[in-house]
């Protein structure tokens, strides 16, 4: 009847591993959610839309960097 004694800190430590693992999957999955939905929100689209503006010398420099400021917030 020794029960788990010899074990104890090796299942402490897989168990303190294996959450460590899931904690790190969770934090991936959320920064993986985010960074899609930012592509999928159309920011990145307006952005090109405006480089491509521009380079095409439809507006100034100034309208150019105001415009991606807002477009940031």
């Amino acid at each position: 009847m020794m029960g788990f004694g010899g074990m104890g800190f090796g299942y402490g430590l897989f168990n303190m591993i294996f959450w460590i693992l899931i904690l790190v999957g969770i934090v991936y999955l959320v920064i993986y959610l985010v960074k899609g939905n930012d592509s999928k929100g159309g920011g990145n689209e307006a952005l090109q839309v405006l480089d491509r503006r521009y380079a095409n010398g439809e507006i100034s420099e100034d309208e150019y960097k105001r415009m991606k400021e807002n477009l940031k917030k």
